[in-house]
């Protein structure tokens, strides 16, 4: 769809849920946004997850950068076992599963709390239910570190996506040295890695795009960086995606 959520606040806000926490302030809003109806869920006032609250919308992408990883995923020629670092508000199983895709998704998160938010206001028990996702084992969850499920399990991958974030901080672990090596380790054969960064392409707010890039050169024969929003100046700070094949 064209409508893309860009901004933390909206018209009518109501706010559904809010609490303080050691990861900092959560808050729950209910908004309309030219005329759509949504439920932001916020970290500190940084937008972690969303969704259309209209059921016809539901399992549409409310962010460009999750259009992004459904297109990786409608590349890979066999994307049986999808592997997604960082749940938040599930919007990405959403789409993925609203779309029709047959494979598997695992999801590891790190706070039980937001698995616990997205059963009860992101409609997590309805896609379950819709999909038959838990009679058919193609939606695990698993609540831990992103770094200490993969030290831990043999399970391989066609893609990884690592998409943790504490509102605009990555889990540095994971795009270090060390967690780009667990990661690839857990590819299967012409697997991808899929990094969501937030960098600006140029400037002096492009170093984490590029130190990132250049650790996954470590590992990949192919790394490719793009903006989300290519419309945007290349000075400003968006959603890329870096992709080690």
């Amino acid at each position: 769809m064209g409508f893309y959520i860009t901004q933390a606040t909206g018209e009518r806000e109501h706010i559904r849920y809010r609490k303080s926490t050691a990861r900092g302030d959560i808050a729950i809003v209910d908004c309309v946004m030219e005329g759509v109806e949504l439920r932001l869920l916020l970290m500190s006032d940084i937008q972690e997850s969303a969704v259309f609250l209209e059921k016809d919308k539901r399992y549409d992408a409310p962010f460009r950068y999750i259009d992004h990883f459904m297109d990786i995923v409608k590349r890979h020629p066999h994307p049986g076992r999808i592997l997604l670092i960082g749940g938040a508000g599930f919007a990405f199983p959403r789409t993925f599963f609203g779309s029709g895709q047959k494979g598997t998704m695992d999801v590891v998160e790190l706070d039980p709390r937001m698995v616990k938010l997205a059963r009860r206001y992101f409609f997590l028990d309805e896609l379950e239910r819709d999909f038959r996702l838990k009679k058919d084992g193609r939606l695990n969850i698993y609540v831990q570190d992103g770094m200490e499920y993969l030290n831990n399990t043999d399970e391989k991958y066609d893609i990884i996506f690592n998409d943790a974030y504490i509102g605009n901080t990555p889990d540095r672990g994971l795009s270090s040295d060390e967690g780009v090596a667990v990661c690839k380790s857990h590819l299967t054969q012409g697997g991808v890695l899929v990094v969501n960064v937030i960098t600006t392409l140029m400037g002096d707010g492009s170093m984490p795009g590029k130190i990132t890039k250049s650790i996954l050169e470590n590992y990949f024969d192919n790394v490719t960086i793009y903006p989300c929003n290519p419309a945007l100046s290349p000075l400003s700070r968006q959603n890329c995606m870096l992709v080690g094949e």
